[in-house]
């Protein structure tokens, strides 16, 4: 009996024990789960409330600030031989990229003009060059700026001689007008300004900069401010590199730069502020005359016939005609007038700091010339311009004198600029040539501050 019990015992653990080995197998070939241990707490810090120590706290960014810097609108250092410039009238000309540098040579002379591919108002504008050969009197080279495009219409251009002067103009359709100057460092020769900043003669460098800043207009040569000007005729916006002799030259440019202006940092290119332009004050009238009244009054006729037709001042002359009115003491001062050439050459003028006859300064309408002239005991010529003048047009011209400083203007518009200290005081005149005919009309005299 018992041996039948242990017999029926060992049976079932033989089928018990298969099963449960398959089952135990079976679990350890599933993947067992992987367990995340909880992270470690930390207490927070206790806050003593009687501590009035500030915490040191440590903030550590999570990028590095790029510096800035200008815009860059164009750059060329002259190393990429597929990165040209566009040369006007290239048959007179031949360029090339030699050794990092572009250079200009002329073959037949004249004015050259290098196309830069950019256009800005307002802007800084850097460059070198070097006149590397040139007729014995001399080239020059220079920068042009808020030109129309293709450079061939209106536009100002700068050029410095290797003789030591430079030369700033608004080319404004048939005229070339100078710039308005309100701070400088040049002497005056004529209507080029002669500098110690430039580095004279042949296969030296100079460095130019054009800063521009609305109608303020700074130039540097070599890091040295030469001109402060002001002028708002061109609107356009477009560069050129110029060069310009007489005869065979060389020239080269490198390290153009042209950036966008940032006006937070004008102190950076040594830009001081232009003179602030004077609150408005009412104007002090020295004189004034529209002949309306038919009489003469006020003035002395000195040469030629001169009588009032229908409230205008008519002059016919066989004889250089003057007439002078006003007072010898008057000091800086701007006379205009209002004149209509009728017959002959135009050759037509007012006068300012007028001592006597022979010895006075003339604002001067001449054929296709603007020009400011001296008479001391006989005329010369100080400084002239271009302008087209025509018969049966009215023209106002205004001469003023402030110190030292002489400019002609032309219907508002600044012709002729230059300095002279021979006269400092007198009175006013108009003129019209010998064998001519003209009118004029409210003179006006106001006593600058």
């Amino acid at each position: 009996m018992l041996k039948k019990k242990y017999w029926i015992y060992i049976q079932v653990v033989i089928i018990v024990l298969p099963i449960l080995a398959c089952g135990f197998f079976s679990q350890m070939d599933e993947p067992q789960p992987t367990y995340t241990p909880l992270p470690t707490y930390t207490p927070y810090p206790t806050i003593d409330p009687n501590d009035t120590t500030t915490p040191d706290v440590t903030l550590t960014p999570d990028f590095t600030p790029t510096p800035e810097g200008p815009i860059v609108l164009y750059e060329n250092d002259f190393t990429d031989l597929n990165k040209t410039l566009e040369i006007v009238e290239l048959e007179r000309y031949q360029t090339s990229l030699e050794n990092g540098v572009y250079y200009v040579e002329h073959l037949l002379g004249g004015p050259a003009y290098i196309a830069v591919p950019v256009t800005a108002y307002n802007f800084v504008f850097d460059v070198d060059v070097s006149v590397l050969k040139g007729p014995d009197d001399g080239a020059t080279f220079g920068l042009g700026f808020r030109g129309s495009e293709g450079y061939s219409g209106e536009n100002y251009r700068w050029r410095i001689s290797t003789n030591g002067n430079f030369h700033i103009h608004a080319n404004t359709n048939d005229n070339i007008l100078p710039l308005e100057w309100f701070e400088r460092d040049y002497d005056v020769a004529g209507d080029w300004f002669k500098s110690s900043a430039i580095n004279q003669g042949y296969g030296v460098t100079n460095h130019l900069r054009i800063v521009a800043n609305g109608d303020e207009i700074s130039f540097f040569i070599n890091n040295q401010m030469v001109m402060q000007a002001r002028d708002s005729r061109l609107q356009n916006s477009y560069f050129a590199l110029i060069t310009h002799a007489d005869g065979y030259s060389e020239t080269s440019f490198d390290n153009l730069l042209i950036t966008e202006l940032d006006e937070s940092k004008l102190n950076e290119f040594q830009f001081p502020s232009l003179s602030p332009t004077p609150a408005l004050v009412s104007e002090q009238i020295l004189f004034e005359d529209n002949f309306d009244n038919g009489k003469l009054d006020e003035w002395t006729i000195k040469y030629g016939s001169w009588s009032v037709v229908d409230g205008q001042l008519m002059c016919i002359s066989s004889h250089d005609a003057r007439i002078i009115a006003g007072d010898e003491s008057w000091e800086d001062y701007s006379i205009s007038a209002d004149i209509k050439p009728i017959s002959g050459s135009v050759d037509v003028g007012i006068y300012g700091r007028l001592l006597d006859t022979t010895h006075s300064y003339q604002g001067q309408l001449w054929k296709e010339k603007a020009r400011i002239k001296i008479w001391d005991d006989e005329w010369s010529d100080l400084a002239t311009e271009s302008f087209l003048s025509t018969n049966d047009t009215w023209y106002n011209l205004r001469l003023e004198f402030r110190d030292t400083k002489i400019a002609l203007y032309i219907n508002d518009a600044l012709a002729v600029i230059v300095e002279d200290t021979v006269y400092n005081i007198g009175k006013i005149g108009l003129r019209c040539a010998s064998e001519s005919q003209a009118y004029f009309d409210n003179v006006k005299v106001t006593l600058l501050p």
